[in-house]
Protein backbone atom coordinates (compact mmCIF):
# COMPACT_ATOMS: atom_id res chain seq x y z
CA UNK A 1 0.00 0.00 0.00
CA UNK A 2 1.27 3.46 -0.96
CA UNK A 3 -0.77 5.27 1.65
CA UNK A 4 1.60 7.57 3.46
CA UNK A 5 1.72 11.33 3.09
CA UNK A 6 4.90 13.03 4.18
CA UNK A 7 5.42 16.41 5.85
CA UNK A 8 4.58 17.83 2.47
CA UNK A 9 2.67 15.61 0.07
CA UNK A 10 4.83 15.27 -3.02
CA UNK A 11 8.04 14.75 -1.06
CA UNK A 12 9.35 12.30 -3.63
CA UNK A 13 9.38 11.96 -7.42
CA UNK A 14 5.82 10.73 -7.74
CA UNK A 15 2.48 11.46 -9.37
CA UNK A 16 0.28 13.98 -7.57
CA UNK A 17 -3.46 14.72 -7.69
CA UNK A 18 -4.79 17.99 -6.23
CA UNK A 19 -8.07 19.84 -5.66
CA UNK A 20 -8.31 22.53 -8.39
CA UNK A 21 -8.85 25.46 -6.02
CA UNK A 22 -5.45 25.00 -4.34
CA UNK A 23 -1.85 25.67 -5.27
CA UNK A 24 -0.58 22.50 -6.87
CA UNK A 25 1.48 20.32 -4.50
CA UNK A 26 1.46 22.54 -1.40
CA UNK A 27 -2.25 23.31 -0.97
CA UNK A 28 -4.28 21.55 1.72
CA UNK A 29 -7.81 20.37 0.98
CA UNK A 30 -8.71 20.26 4.66
CA UNK A 31 -7.92 23.96 4.99
CA UNK A 32 -10.43 25.07 2.31
CA UNK A 33 -13.05 27.24 4.10
CA UNK A 34 -16.82 27.29 3.65
CA UNK A 35 -17.89 28.08 0.11
CA UNK A 36 -16.01 25.35 -1.78
CA UNK A 37 -17.06 21.70 -1.84
CA UNK A 38 -14.35 19.09 -1.33
CA UNK A 39 -14.05 15.39 -0.52
CA UNK A 40 -12.65 13.75 2.58
CA UNK A 41 -11.60 10.34 1.29
CA UNK A 42 -10.03 7.94 3.79
CA UNK A 43 -8.07 5.03 2.22
CA UNK A 44 -9.07 2.11 4.44
CA UNK A 45 -6.22 -0.30 3.48
CA UNK A 46 -3.75 2.15 4.99
CA UNK A 47 -5.74 2.16 8.22
CA UNK A 48 -5.46 -1.64 8.49
CA UNK A 49 -1.72 -1.51 9.12
CA UNK A 50 -1.60 1.65 11.23
CA UNK A 51 -1.55 2.26 14.98
CA UNK A 52 -5.29 2.86 14.80
CA UNK A 53 -6.05 -0.38 12.99
CA UNK A 54 -9.01 -2.61 13.91
CA UNK A 55 -8.48 -5.91 15.68
CA UNK A 56 -8.01 -9.00 13.52
CA UNK A 57 -7.80 -12.78 13.72
CA UNK A 58 -4.42 -12.85 15.50
CA UNK A 59 -4.08 -9.38 17.05
CA UNK A 60 -6.41 -7.46 19.34
CA UNK A 61 -6.31 -3.80 20.30
CA UNK A 62 -5.90 -3.29 24.06
CA UNK A 63 -7.44 0.03 25.11
CA UNK A 64 -5.76 -0.02 28.53
CA UNK A 65 -2.26 0.25 27.03
CA UNK A 66 -3.27 1.71 23.63
CA UNK A 67 -1.31 -1.09 21.90
CA UNK A 68 -1.94 -4.45 20.24
CA UNK A 69 -1.61 -7.87 21.91
CA UNK A 70 -1.51 -11.34 20.41
CA UNK A 71 -4.82 -13.14 20.89
CA UNK A 72 -3.17 -16.53 21.46
CA UNK A 73 -0.69 -15.15 24.03
CA UNK A 74 -1.82 -11.72 25.29
CA UNK A 75 0.87 -11.54 27.97
CA UNK A 76 3.74 -11.95 25.50
CA UNK A 77 4.93 -8.56 24.29
CA UNK A 78 2.95 -6.04 22.29
CA UNK A 79 2.93 -4.19 18.96
CA UNK A 80 2.24 -0.54 18.18
CA UNK A 81 0.13 -1.54 15.17
CA UNK A 82 -1.80 -4.56 13.96
CA UNK A 83 0.86 -7.04 12.76
CA UNK A 84 -1.67 -8.84 10.56
CA UNK A 85 -2.13 -5.55 8.78
CA UNK A 86 1.61 -4.95 8.46
CA UNK A 87 2.00 -8.31 6.71
CA UNK A 88 -1.18 -7.87 4.61
CA UNK A 89 -2.83 -10.84 6.32
CA UNK A 90 -5.97 -8.94 7.23
CA UNK A 91 -8.27 -7.05 4.85
CA UNK A 92 -11.48 -7.47 6.87
CA UNK A 93 -12.99 -4.23 8.14
CA UNK A 94 -15.95 -4.03 10.50
CA UNK A 95 -17.40 -0.51 10.31
CA UNK A 96 -19.36 0.38 13.44
CA UNK A 97 -19.50 4.19 13.63
CA UNK A 98 -18.61 7.45 11.87
CA UNK A 99 -17.99 10.81 13.57
CA UNK A 100 -16.71 14.33 12.90
CA UNK A 101 -16.94 17.74 14.52
CA UNK A 102 -17.58 21.13 12.96
CA UNK A 103 -14.52 23.36 12.61
CA UNK A 104 -16.63 26.14 11.12
CA UNK A 105 -19.95 27.77 11.97
CA UNK A 106 -21.69 26.12 9.00
CA UNK A 107 -21.06 22.74 7.38
CA UNK A 108 -23.03 21.19 4.53
CA UNK A 109 -22.70 17.51 3.72
CA UNK A 110 -23.74 14.73 1.41
CA UNK A 111 -24.38 11.23 2.70
CA UNK A 112 -21.05 9.48 3.46
CA UNK A 113 -20.43 6.39 1.36
CA UNK A 114 -18.10 3.44 1.02
CA UNK A 115 -16.46 3.26 -2.42
CA UNK A 116 -14.26 0.75 -4.18
CA UNK A 117 -14.21 -2.05 -6.77
CA UNK A 118 -17.68 -3.19 -5.67
CA UNK A 119 -19.14 0.26 -6.36
CA UNK A 120 -20.66 2.73 -3.91
CA UNK A 121 -22.62 1.99 -0.74
CA UNK A 122 -24.29 4.85 1.13
CA UNK A 123 -24.16 4.66 4.92
CA UNK A 124 -27.94 5.25 4.79
CA UNK A 125 -30.41 5.41 1.92
CA UNK A 126 -31.46 9.06 1.81
CA UNK A 127 -32.23 12.22 3.75
CA UNK A 128 -35.83 11.03 4.10
CA UNK A 129 -34.55 7.78 5.62
CA UNK A 130 -32.04 9.05 8.17
CA UNK A 131 -31.75 6.51 11.00
CA UNK A 132 -32.23 7.64 14.58
CA UNK A 133 -28.59 6.64 15.20
CA UNK A 134 -27.55 9.71 13.17
CA UNK A 135 -27.19 12.52 15.70
CA UNK A 136 -25.92 16.07 16.00
CA UNK A 137 -24.66 16.63 19.54
CA UNK A 138 -23.19 19.45 21.55
CA UNK A 139 -20.17 18.24 23.49
CA UNK A 140 -17.86 19.58 26.15
CA UNK A 141 -14.84 17.32 26.18
CA UNK A 142 -16.37 13.85 25.89
CA UNK A 143 -19.52 14.86 27.77
CA UNK A 144 -22.71 15.38 25.75
CA UNK A 145 -24.26 18.66 26.95
CA UNK A 146 -27.34 18.51 24.70
CA UNK A 147 -28.88 16.69 21.77
CA UNK A 148 -29.22 19.12 18.87
CA UNK A 149 -31.00 16.79 16.43
CA UNK A 150 -31.37 13.12 15.48
CA UNK A 151 -32.74 11.18 12.54
CA UNK A 152 -36.57 11.25 12.15
CA UNK A 153 -36.81 14.48 14.19
CA UNK A 154 -38.38 17.55 12.52
CA UNK A 155 -35.88 19.97 11.02
CA UNK A 156 -34.91 22.83 13.32
CA UNK A 157 -32.83 26.02 13.14
CA UNK A 158 -29.61 24.02 13.55
CA UNK A 159 -30.20 21.16 11.11
CA UNK A 160 -32.08 21.40 7.81
CA UNK A 161 -31.92 20.49 4.13
CA UNK A 162 -30.41 22.88 1.60
CA UNK A 163 -29.85 23.08 -2.14
CA UNK A 164 -26.73 21.31 -3.43
CA UNK A 165 -23.79 23.16 -4.99
CA UNK A 166 -25.26 23.13 -8.51
CA UNK A 167 -28.73 24.16 -9.64
CA UNK A 168 -30.93 21.10 -9.85
CA UNK A 169 -28.48 18.95 -7.92
CA UNK A 170 -29.34 16.76 -4.96
CA UNK A 171 -30.27 18.22 -1.59
CA UNK A 172 -27.64 18.38 1.14
CA UNK A 173 -27.75 18.54 4.92
CA UNK A 174 -26.84 21.88 6.49
CA UNK A 175 -25.66 22.04 10.10
CA UNK A 176 -25.46 25.51 11.67
CA UNK A 177 -23.98 26.34 15.06
CA UNK A 178 -24.47 30.10 14.84
CA UNK A 179 -22.29 32.80 13.36
CA UNK A 180 -18.79 33.66 14.47
CA UNK A 181 -20.14 36.93 15.91
CA UNK A 182 -23.10 35.22 17.61
CA UNK A 183 -22.45 31.51 18.19
CA UNK A 184 -25.33 29.31 19.32
CA UNK A 185 -23.05 27.34 21.63
CA UNK A 186 -20.75 27.99 24.58
CA UNK A 187 -17.10 28.75 23.81
CA UNK A 188 -15.84 25.49 25.31
CA UNK A 189 -18.32 23.26 23.46
CA UNK A 190 -18.52 22.00 19.88
CA UNK A 191 -21.07 20.41 17.57
CA UNK A 192 -20.36 16.75 16.76
CA UNK A 193 -22.00 14.60 14.08
CA UNK A 194 -22.27 10.88 14.86
CA UNK A 195 -23.63 7.84 13.08
CA UNK A 196 -23.62 4.72 15.29
CA UNK A 197 -24.63 1.06 14.84
CA UNK A 198 -23.56 0.85 11.19
CA UNK A 199 -22.48 -2.79 11.73
CA UNK A 200 -21.14 -3.60 8.26
CA UNK A 201 -18.21 -5.93 7.52
CA UNK A 202 -16.40 -5.90 4.17
CA UNK A 203 -13.08 -6.49 2.39
CA UNK A 204 -11.12 -3.21 2.51
CA UNK A 205 -8.82 -4.23 -0.36
CA UNK A 206 -11.13 -5.87 -2.92
CA UNK A 207 -14.53 -4.59 -1.82
CA UNK A 208 -14.73 -1.04 -0.49
CA UNK A 209 -11.34 0.71 -0.30
CA UNK A 210 -12.34 4.21 0.83
CA UNK A 211 -14.84 6.00 3.03
CA UNK A 212 -15.73 8.98 0.86
CA UNK A 213 -17.44 12.07 2.27
CA UNK A 214 -18.22 15.27 0.33
CA UNK A 215 -18.70 18.41 2.38
CA UNK A 216 -18.65 22.22 2.36
CA UNK A 217 -16.98 23.82 5.37
CA UNK A 218 -14.07 22.63 7.47
CA UNK A 219 -14.38 19.53 9.67
CA UNK A 220 -12.03 17.53 11.91
CA UNK A 221 -11.96 14.22 13.68
CA UNK A 222 -11.74 15.83 17.11
CA UNK A 223 -9.43 13.12 18.39
CA UNK A 224 -6.32 15.28 18.21
CA UNK A 225 -2.67 14.40 17.88
CA UNK A 226 -2.90 12.80 14.47
CA UNK A 227 -1.62 13.96 11.15
CA UNK A 228 -0.28 17.25 12.44
CA UNK A 229 2.64 17.13 9.97
CA UNK A 230 1.84 19.45 7.10
CA UNK A 231 -1.78 19.96 8.21
CA UNK A 232 -2.80 16.41 7.34
CA UNK A 233 -5.40 16.35 10.08
CA UNK A 234 -7.93 13.55 9.88
CA UNK A 235 -11.34 14.86 8.86
CA UNK A 236 -13.36 12.20 10.67
CA UNK A 237 -12.94 9.14 12.87
CA UNK A 238 -14.31 5.61 12.66
CA UNK A 239 -15.32 3.15 15.36
CA UNK A 240 -14.59 5.62 18.13
CA UNK A 241 -10.76 5.53 17.81
CA UNK A 242 -9.71 4.96 14.21
CA UNK A 243 -8.54 7.86 12.10
CA UNK A 244 -6.32 8.16 9.11
CA UNK A 245 -5.45 10.61 6.36
CA UNK A 246 -8.60 11.91 4.73
CA UNK A 247 -7.20 14.62 2.46
CA UNK A 248 -4.30 14.46 -0.02
CA UNK A 249 -4.17 10.71 0.64
CA UNK A 250 -2.72 8.58 -2.14
CA UNK A 251 -3.97 5.32 -0.65
CA UNK A 252 -2.60 3.25 -3.53
CA UNK A 253 -2.91 -0.55 -3.60
CA UNK A 254 -0.16 -2.19 -5.63
CA UNK A 255 -1.32 -4.48 -8.44
CA UNK A 256 1.39 -7.12 -8.16
CA UNK A 257 0.63 -8.58 -11.59
CA UNK A 258 1.66 -5.25 -13.13
CA UNK A 259 5.26 -5.47 -11.92
CA UNK A 260 7.94 -5.87 -14.58
CA UNK A 261 11.69 -5.39 -14.63
CA UNK A 262 13.92 -6.51 -17.50
CA UNK A 263 17.19 -5.75 -19.29
CA UNK A 264 18.22 -5.78 -22.93
CA UNK A 265 21.94 -5.30 -23.08
CA UNK A 266 22.69 -2.07 -21.19
CA UNK A 267 19.10 -0.79 -21.41
CA UNK A 268 16.48 -1.49 -18.73
CA UNK A 269 12.69 -1.38 -18.39
CA UNK A 270 10.38 -1.38 -15.36
CA UNK A 271 6.73 -0.73 -14.54
CA UNK A 272 4.13 -0.82 -11.76
CA UNK A 273 0.48 0.08 -11.28
CA UNK A 274 -1.44 1.28 -8.22
CA UNK A 275 -5.23 1.20 -7.97
CA UNK A 276 -7.22 3.24 -5.41
CA UNK A 277 -4.74 6.03 -6.13
CA UNK A 278 -6.37 9.18 -4.70
CA UNK A 279 -9.77 7.92 -5.85
CA UNK A 280 -11.59 4.63 -5.11
CA UNK A 281 -11.56 3.52 -8.75
CA UNK A 282 -8.60 5.53 -10.05
CA UNK A 283 -5.31 3.97 -11.13
CA UNK A 284 -1.78 5.20 -11.79
CA UNK A 285 0.68 3.34 -14.02
CA UNK A 286 4.37 4.25 -14.31
CA UNK A 287 6.57 2.77 -17.06
CA UNK A 288 10.27 3.60 -17.33
CA UNK A 289 13.18 2.99 -19.66
CA UNK A 290 16.77 3.67 -18.53
CA UNK A 291 19.26 3.70 -21.42
CA UNK A 292 22.95 2.93 -21.27
CA UNK A 293 23.62 6.64 -21.84
CA UNK A 294 21.86 7.42 -18.54
CA UNK A 295 18.67 8.83 -20.12
CA UNK A 296 15.53 8.05 -18.09
CA UNK A 297 12.22 8.10 -19.97
CA UNK A 298 9.09 7.92 -17.79
CA UNK A 299 5.53 7.37 -19.00
CA UNK A 300 2.85 8.14 -16.40
CA UNK A 301 -0.80 7.36 -17.12
CA UNK A 302 -3.64 8.13 -14.75
CA UNK A 303 -7.22 6.95 -15.14
CA UNK A 304 -9.44 9.06 -12.83
CA UNK A 305 -12.76 7.89 -11.46
CA UNK A 306 -15.79 10.17 -11.13
CA UNK A 307 -14.72 11.60 -7.76
CA UNK A 308 -11.50 12.97 -9.32
CA UNK A 309 -13.27 14.80 -12.15
CA UNK A 310 -11.97 18.37 -12.49
CA UNK A 311 -8.94 17.78 -10.26
CA UNK A 312 -5.40 18.64 -11.37
CA UNK A 313 -2.76 15.94 -11.71
CA UNK A 314 0.76 15.40 -12.96
CA UNK A 315 4.28 14.11 -12.24
CA UNK A 316 6.47 15.94 -9.74
CA UNK A 317 10.28 15.95 -10.03
CA UNK A 318 12.16 17.25 -7.00
CA UNK A 319 15.20 19.17 -8.22
CA UNK A 320 18.03 20.55 -6.13
CA UNK A 321 18.09 24.34 -5.63
CA UNK A 322 20.85 26.30 -7.31
CA UNK A 323 22.21 27.83 -4.09
CA UNK A 324 23.10 26.50 -0.69
CA UNK A 325 21.07 27.50 2.36
CA UNK A 326 23.51 30.14 3.58
CA UNK A 327 23.46 31.87 0.19
CA UNK A 328 19.72 31.68 -0.21
CA UNK A 329 18.25 35.00 -1.34
CA UNK A 330 14.70 33.78 -0.57
CA UNK A 331 15.01 32.06 2.83
CA UNK A 332 11.29 31.38 3.07
CA UNK A 333 11.13 29.56 -0.27
CA UNK A 334 14.58 28.66 -1.53
CA UNK A 335 16.12 29.95 -4.74
CA UNK A 336 14.22 29.13 -7.92
CA UNK A 337 16.30 29.14 -11.08
CA UNK A 338 13.71 27.82 -13.54
CA UNK A 339 11.36 29.55 -15.97
CA UNK A 340 7.94 28.06 -15.08
CA UNK A 341 6.51 29.01 -18.49
CA UNK A 342 8.53 26.43 -20.40
CA UNK A 343 8.15 22.65 -20.35
CA UNK A 344 11.70 21.81 -19.22
CA UNK A 345 13.79 22.46 -16.13
CA UNK A 346 17.41 21.96 -15.10
CA UNK A 347 19.25 21.84 -11.79
CA UNK A 348 22.44 20.59 -10.09
CA UNK A 349 22.67 16.88 -9.32
CA UNK A 350 21.68 15.95 -5.79
CA UNK A 351 24.77 13.79 -5.44
CA UNK A 352 27.51 12.03 -7.41
CA UNK A 353 28.88 8.49 -7.61
CA UNK A 354 32.40 7.94 -6.25
CA UNK A 355 33.79 7.32 -9.72
CA UNK A 356 32.47 10.51 -11.30
CA UNK A 357 35.20 13.08 -11.90
CA UNK A 358 33.02 15.99 -13.07
CA UNK A 359 30.01 17.62 -11.47
CA UNK A 360 26.71 16.88 -13.19
CA UNK A 361 23.40 18.61 -13.76
CA UNK A 362 20.02 17.21 -14.73
CA UNK A 363 17.55 18.39 -17.37
CA UNK A 364 13.90 17.33 -16.99
CA UNK A 365 11.69 17.59 -20.07
CA UNK A 366 7.92 17.03 -19.82
CA UNK A 367 5.98 16.58 -23.07
CA UNK A 368 4.04 19.78 -23.87
CA UNK A 369 0.73 18.15 -24.83
CA UNK A 370 -2.66 19.76 -25.15
CA UNK A 371 -3.97 21.09 -21.84
CA UNK A 372 -0.64 20.69 -20.05
CA UNK A 373 0.77 23.49 -17.92
CA UNK A 374 4.12 23.64 -16.13
CA UNK A 375 5.48 25.19 -12.98
CA UNK A 376 7.91 25.15 -10.09
CA UNK A 377 6.91 25.14 -6.43
CA UNK A 378 9.45 25.41 -3.62
CA UNK A 379 8.60 23.43 -0.51
CA UNK A 380 10.13 21.59 2.42
CA UNK A 381 11.35 18.03 2.15
CA UNK A 382 12.03 15.20 4.54
CA UNK A 383 15.56 14.92 5.96
CA UNK A 384 16.60 12.01 3.75
CA UNK A 385 16.52 14.44 0.81
CA UNK A 386 17.60 17.63 2.56
CA UNK A 387 20.28 16.56 5.05
CA UNK A 388 23.02 16.93 2.44
CA UNK A 389 22.04 20.59 2.16
CA UNK A 390 22.81 21.26 5.82
CA UNK A 391 19.24 21.64 7.00
CA UNK A 392 16.58 19.18 8.10
CA UNK A 393 13.90 20.80 5.95
CA UNK A 394 15.51 22.54 3.02
CA UNK A 395 13.21 23.90 0.31
CA UNK A 396 13.30 21.88 -2.89
CA UNK A 397 12.24 22.86 -6.40
CA UNK A 398 9.21 20.77 -7.29
CA UNK A 399 9.20 20.95 -11.09
CA UNK A 400 6.02 19.56 -12.55
CA UNK A 401 3.58 19.38 -15.42
CA UNK A 402 -0.14 19.10 -14.78
CA UNK A 403 -3.50 18.80 -16.50
CA UNK A 404 -7.17 18.95 -15.54
CA UNK A 405 -8.67 15.48 -15.22
CA UNK A 406 -11.84 14.21 -16.87
CA UNK A 407 -13.47 11.20 -15.25
CA UNK A 408 -13.00 8.03 -17.28
CA UNK A 409 -10.39 9.57 -19.62
CA UNK A 410 -6.76 8.49 -19.23
CA UNK A 411 -4.26 11.35 -18.89
CA UNK A 412 -0.73 10.55 -20.12
CA UNK A 413 2.51 12.36 -19.26
CA UNK A 414 5.95 11.69 -20.70
CA UNK A 415 9.06 12.87 -18.84
CA UNK A 416 12.63 12.71 -20.15
CA UNK A 417 15.53 13.07 -17.70
CA UNK A 418 18.94 13.81 -19.24
CA UNK A 419 22.14 14.20 -17.19
CA UNK A 420 24.84 16.56 -18.49
CA UNK A 421 28.16 17.97 -17.32
CA UNK A 422 28.20 21.18 -15.30
CA UNK A 423 29.34 24.04 -17.51
CA UNK A 424 27.42 22.88 -20.56
CA UNK A 425 24.48 25.03 -21.67
CA UNK A 426 21.07 23.52 -21.03
CA UNK A 427 19.31 25.06 -24.05
CA UNK A 428 21.20 23.06 -26.73
CA UNK A 429 20.46 19.84 -24.83
CA UNK A 430 16.73 20.67 -24.67
CA UNK A 431 16.75 21.40 -28.41
CA UNK A 432 17.89 17.80 -29.07
CA UNK A 433 14.81 16.36 -27.32
CA UNK A 434 11.62 15.57 -29.22
CA UNK A 435 8.58 13.73 -27.86
CA UNK A 436 5.33 12.26 -29.22
CA UNK A 437 2.49 10.99 -27.04
CA UNK A 438 -0.81 9.17 -27.59
CA UNK A 439 -2.87 7.11 -25.17
CA UNK A 440 -1.40 3.93 -26.69
CA UNK A 441 2.23 4.80 -27.37
CA UNK A 442 4.88 7.38 -26.66
CA UNK A 443 8.27 8.10 -28.17
CA UNK A 444 11.23 10.26 -27.20
CA UNK A 445 14.40 11.06 -29.10
CA UNK A 446 17.48 12.52 -27.46
CA UNK A 447 19.87 13.23 -30.30
CA UNK A 448 20.42 9.89 -32.06
CA UNK A 449 18.85 7.79 -29.30
CA UNK A 450 15.15 6.93 -29.73
CA UNK A 451 13.00 5.30 -27.04
CA UNK A 452 9.42 4.07 -27.39
CA UNK A 453 7.04 2.75 -24.71
CA UNK A 454 3.67 1.15 -25.43
CA UNK A 455 0.52 0.85 -23.38
CA UNK A 456 1.00 -2.90 -22.87
CA UNK A 457 4.65 -2.59 -21.87
CA UNK A 458 6.25 -2.87 -25.32
CA UNK A 459 9.50 -0.93 -25.32
CA UNK A 460 12.40 -0.33 -27.65
CA UNK A 461 15.66 1.63 -27.74
CA UNK A 462 17.29 2.36 -31.09
CA UNK A 463 20.44 4.24 -32.01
Amino acid sequence: YNSNAMKLPASYDAFWVQHPSLEFVTGRVGAIPYGTWKAASMPLPGLLNSRRAPSSERWKYNAEIDLFRRKDDPDFGYAHGNMDGYWYLNNEFHLKSFEFELAESVVEMRIPRLSGPKGDRLLFDGWDKIPSEFKVLEKKGEEVTRLIWKGNDPWNKYVTLAQGPKEGSDRVLRIWQGTEEKPEKADDTRFVVQLDEIDFTFDASKGYTRLHFEHNGRIRSGRGGFGTRGAHEAGFSLNGRMEYLTYDARGGILERDSLRAENRGEDSYGQFRYRNYFGPRSSWTRQTVLTQEGYLIVRDSYLPCESMNGYEAGPCWLLRPELDWKNDDQPDRGPIGHDPDRNWFHAPAWDHAWWQKEKKRLLVWIHPGEGKTFGVTAHDTTPDISRMMGSNYYPTQNSHGKAILKAGETEVFLSVLVPFTEGEKADPIAEKIETWVTNENCRATIGKVAVSIGLQGEWKVSR
